[in-house]
């Protein structure tokens, strides 16, 4: 549309009547679509595109600038070879339209770019009136219509409009409170990249002006009639660009002090993380040489600490060259002995570090309880190190004192933290993995209880009754202790009751018992296990060991006590169709009175002071003397027993089960085929 126009408008002849006046209007009205639809396409796509630093912004608006002078460039030159010939007006046509297209777009990306950078902090009051700026902008399009044969806008709104344009962009020029957050490497940039944009908007206004063979018209155009919104936004992007200079330029003097503070605040902060994100001291004292050497500007930097009285970290010297320093002199001691700084202004060095290294600042490292080391500054200029320097360092090299010296205790606290945490879940789950309670006395007696000799144990024990009068216990101890014991327990008893409530013979019972709970063991982890299956309808039990403690069988009827010691490996131990042939179950007839003694080895291998253990021995001969008292006496007798043994240390959980027949057992057809 806009080449058309310009073709219209070279090929049409300036007579004044109603035909040329239409071509005008049309001209007009070409003009004011095209420059409308850029400025809203642009504003649409800036407002969309993400939040992005300065350099980022400025960039490809040189890009776009460089790009557009190349191809003003170009045609400019074509122009200029067709002069003379038929096509020259043509030509001449598609140049001014490729000017105009070029400087709009460099102009209209530029006006916002400035805006995202104004609005870098912010305000709702700025946001609209920016909204009110740019709705002036869009009236200054309807001066495109004011010319000398027309008269559609009157003369007082034209100068009226240009007034209140020109106070918001002297506003607006006014926002360069960005300039404080940048540093001065990207102060540096922006200068650069400001001054680019400057030198790139006098250059498209110089070949705009050569373009049009008319610079005064131009201006004119710009600042006063047809292109009055180019003219606005150029001349708050003049003012903006200068301005903007004009303050980085003088807060470059400034801006070391500012980035020193803020290095400063940053060092500490990184000291202190270095306790929070690691609990390695080797860290710290990196992250201190670090910090002391950039905090500084210092040439080198090594660290000695008293406790190996050894150099832990060193860089930009070599340790031959610490030895020549140093001179056999121990500063490390010295300023740990005073408490203070050591700082050398003129360090006179013979030989190959002559020049080198000209001042030494040694900084204690120490808290009012442990001496810890010292760090070793330097630098290749006489006296380096002003009284700030001396003040931030010792600062510095204190913190990390105090990180150092917390370091254990952080490290022990946060242990302890974890312990008692997976503590608290062993807990928990320990105490839902016995039962609750056990059947009454009318139909089965039993009576447990279990000792840890820690806070959480690996000993387990369970009952399941099934609906015929089945009673299915199971004994358990995990290799090893707390926590991993514990969630071993846990899936056993999951284990047990699932299975414990399927109709399964005892072998077919035991091999898969044993092949769950492989499937959840880790290697070189079992457990031994003893399962008991009472039939009380038919008089009848089972025994199967699993690598576990023998149980003792009181047979009421015979005054009799007797080990069950068949053979059978521990649940995990073996983890194939193989385990059936190593369970060998033993079968017996029961009666009321009748008594099973289940048991952890922390019974039998309990230790005296002369390193003596229980045995079972002692353990038969105490069930025998005291046979005559109730399960629940009876049990405290024998713990009590083993308790005064060992003196009341438990080097291994204790673990005690008793199932008492109960009396009037009705015999009916035995479970077990002859």
């Amino acid at each position: 549309m806009l080449l058309a126009e310009t073709l219209h408008a070279t090929n049409s002849h300036p007579y004044v009547n109603s035909s040329a006046l239409f071509n005008t209007l049309v001209n007009d009205l070409v003009l004011f679509v095209f420059l409308f639809t850029n400025f809203l396409l642009i504003r649409q796509g800036f407002n969309a595109a993400p939040q992005q630093k300065l350099k980022a912004l400025l960039t490809p608006i040189l890009g776009i600038g460089g790009a557009g002078l190349v191809l003003l460039s170009i045609a400019i030159g074509i122009s200029l070879w067709t002069v003379n010939t038929p096509i020259e007006f043509q030509i001449l046509a598609i140049r001014k339209s490729i000017g105009l297209y070029l400087f709009v777009i460099f102009l209209f990306s530029l006006f916002y770019t400035y805006r995202r950078i104004i609005f870098y902090i912010p305000s709702k009051i700025k946001y609209q009136l920016w909204k009110i700026f740019e709705i002036l902008q869009i009236f200054s399009i309807l001066l495109i219509f004011e010319h000398d044969t027309t008269f559609l806008i009157p003369i007082y709104f034209k100068y009226f409009l240009f007034i209140i344009n020109l106070a918001f962009c002297i506003y607006f020029s006014t926002y360069i409170r960005w300039v404080a957050y940048l540093s001065i490497k990207e102060k540096i940039v922006a200068l650069l990249l400001l001054f680019g944009v400057f030198v790139l908007f006098v250059l498209f206004l110089i070949i705009e002006g050569y373009i049009t063979e008319d610079p005064i018209e131009l201006l004119q155009n710009l600042f006063i009639f047809k292109y009055s919104l180019l003219g606005m936004v150029s001349f708050f992007i003049m003012i903006y660009t200068l301005y903007a200079v004009l303050v980085l330029l003088f807060n470059l003097p400034t801006t070391s002090l500012l980035e020193n503070s803020l290095t400063e605040m940053h060092s500490i902060r990184k000291i202190n993380q270095s306790i929070e994100e690691t609990s390695a001291s080797e860290t710290t004292i990196r992250t201190l040489a670090d910090v002391l050497l950039k905090g500084s500007e210092s040439s080198a930097v090594w660290i000695e600490l008293e406790t190996n009285k050894k150099i832990v970290w060193s860089q930009g010297i070599q340790p031959n060259e610490i030895e020549q320093i140093i001179q056999g002199v121990n500063y490390r001691t010295y300023v740990l002995d005073t408490k203070k700084y050591y700082y050398l202004e003129n360090l006179n060095i013979d030989g190959p570090l002559s020049g080198r290294f000209r001042s030494m600042l040694v900084l204690p490292i120490q808290t009012n309880q442990s001496k810890i080391g010292a760090a070793f500054l330097l630098k290749n200029i006489n006296s380096g190190y002003t009284s700030d320097h001396l003040r931030v360092l010792t600062a510095f090299a204190d913190q990390a004192a105090l990180a150092l010296s917390n370091m254990e205790l952080s490290r022990k606290a946060i242990v302890f933290e974890r312990y008692q945490e997976q503590l608290a879940i062993a807990k928990q789950m320990q105490s839902k993995l016995y039962p609750s309670s056990f059947p009454d006395q009318v139909r089965l007696n039993i009576h447990a209880v279990s000792h840890q000799a820690e806070e959480i144990g690996g000993d387990y024990y369970d009952v399941i009754e099934s609906s015929d009068h089945q009673f299915r216990i199971l004994m358990g101890d995990v290799s090893g202790k707390g926590t991993t014991a514990a969630l071993y327990m846990a899936q056993l008893k999951g284990i047990f009751q699932a299975l414990g409530r399927i109709g399964m013979d005892g072998i077919s019972f035991m091999d898969m018992l044993n092949r769950s709970i492989s499937a959840c063991l880790g290697k070189g982890m079992f457990i031994t296990a003893a399962y008991l299956r009472i039939d009380i309808p038919n008089q009848k039990a089972e025994h199967f060991r699993a690598g576990h403690c023998p149980t003792f069988f009181w047979d009421a009827k015979n005054k009799k006590l007797e080990r069950l010691e068949e053979k059978g490996l521990g649940l995990g131990i073996l983890r194939n169709e193989d385990y059936r042939e190593h369970l060998f179950p033993r079968k017996l007839d029961i009666a009321p009175g009748d008594r099973f003694f289940m048991y952890t080895d922390g019974i039998v291998e309990s230790r005296n002071t002369e390193g003596e253990e229980f045995g079972y021995e002692r353990l038969e001969s105490c069930i025998q003397k005291n046979i005559h008292l109730s399960i629940t006496q009876l049990s405290g007798v024998i713990l009590l027993e083993v308790e005064r043994f060992s003196g009341m240390i438990h080097q291994d959980d204790l673990t005690l089960m008793i199932v008492e027949i109960p009396g009037n057992l009705s015999p009916i057809n035995s479970l077990y085929p002859n």
